[in-house]
């Protein structure tokens, strides 16, 4: 005998409820993320490139940048004592 639907209703809308909610926050996920890559997305774009190969560019610039900045404030900071 097939059980009878009252039972049944409420166990599937609580389902389809719980499903929204996940739903709903992998959305708010997936948008928030694709807020942070924005500015990778525009760059790999306009250079007509993949979104990687523009965030190696990126990290190998600061690393030329700021390595050789912070040798010299180093040196700086000991008021010279280091030769």
């Amino acid at each position: 005998m097939k059980p009878p639907r009252r039972r049944t209703r409420p166990g599937a809308a609580d389902a389809l409820v719980a499903l929204q909610g996940d739903r709903a926050r992998l959305d708010a996920e997936s948008r928030r993320m694709a807020a942070q890559t924005g500015p990778a997305r525009f760059l790999a774009l306009t250079l007509g490139t993949d979104v990687e190969t523009v965030i190696r560019w990126l990290v190998a610039l600061l690393v030329l940048l700021i390595d050789p900045s912070a040798a010299v404030l180093t040196i700086a900071a000991s008021g010279g004592r280091l030769f």
